[in-house]
């Protein structure tokens, strides 16, 4: 589709054509989008697809992951996560009382309630390193196109926690990290390592080189991981949170986040990660203009920064 005309100073009113001469403004092209999806075996049949009620299918998904709904037009069953995919994978450890559970729960419905993301979050206990865990997680991670990292002493520690951040790498997924803020008092700690629920390492520049020595020499006995992999990715974001003294725990200030969980999906999510691999000059060649592309993005980033300014003075 193209855009042919703009009918009014407002960007959502634009219309757009599609190549059979069927006309809409972006803003019902979005409405539209954001209630219905279309069904992915009609689609690979490349027949006209039955829609699915978005609704529906997250309501389906939020109870079970390995969800199907049956597709009248194709009468067939078809995987809901293949229908409505989670595009943000938060990745935690549950931290002592459920206390990074509880933050990124909120983080969630921040960033659900804020854009039009959806989020993959993992609330039946992935601790258990089963077989049916292990898939749901290829799952998420393979699937989505963001992976945001909550890190902890207990994640750098956690066996399943480095397996989802393998993943991500081996997938080529974006990562964002955000550092977990420490709750309880290192000194009052008990022998379940209660501070260990957030990030006690370097925060500084090169801040992942740290990680090693948090998470102690065993670590890698059960899983190994490159930690020098986020070198590729933007500083991490800080989480600021409070305890109540009833256990509750409440985060503040979460629109950074949002607007760089929005920003990055809204870019594409593959990333090649690691050093310029000698002996393949297309790879080369993509990491040489890596620079270029996020400039020319950051440049369209603030363009459409100025055009809602506008917009909002025109409105006002």
């Amino acid at each position: 589709m193209e855009a042919v005309r703009a009918d009014s100073t407002n960007a959502q009113q634009l219309q757009i054509e599609c190549q059979r001469l069927h006309k809409q403004t972006i803003k019902e092209v979005l409405e539209f989008n954001s209630s219905v999806a279309p069904c992915p075996s009609c689609l690979k049949a490349k027949q006209p697809p039955h829609f699915f009620s978005r609704p529906t299918c997250l309501s389906l998904l939020a109870r079970h992951l390995e969800a199907k709904i049956y597709c009248k037009r194709c009468q067939k069953e078809v995987d809901v996560l293949d229908v409505v995919p989670p595009q943000v994978f938060l990745s935690y450890n549950w931290g002592h009382d459920n206390s990074t559970q509880k933050m990124v729960r909120q983080v969630k419905q921040k960033i659900e309630d804020t854009t039009s993301l959806q989020c993959w979050l993992d609330v039946e206990g992935g601790i258990n390193p089963g077989e049916d865990h292990m898939q749901r997680m290829e799952h998420g991670v393979s699937r989505c196109e963001l992976f945001v990292m909550f890190v902890s002493d207990k994640y750098v520690k956690s066996a399943n926690c480095r397996r989802e951040y393998r993943r991500a790498c081996e997938t080529g997924k974006y990562i964002i990290p955000v550092f977990v803020p420490v709750l309880f008092a290192k000194e009052k700690d008990s022998d379940k390592k209660e501070s260990e629920s957030g990030w006690t390492g370097d925060t500084a520049k090169d801040w992942w080189k740290s990680i090693a020595g948090v998470a102690g020499p065993g670590a890698d006995e059960d899983v190994q991981v490159d930690w020098n992999r986020l070198a590729s990715f933007s500083d991490p974001l800080e989480l600021k949170a409070t305890r109540h003294k009833d256990g509750s725990v409440e985060v503040s200030d979460l629109n950074q986040l949002v607007a760089a969980v929005q920003a990055r999906v809204y870019r594409g999510s593959f990333v090649f990660h690691g050093e310029t691999q000698e002996g393949n000059s297309f790879l080369g060649m993509l990491h040489r203009q890596r620079e270029l592309i996020d400039s020319m993005l950051a440049r369209i980033d603030k363009l459409q920064t100025m055009l809602r300014k506008n917009e909002d003075s025109l409105e006002g």
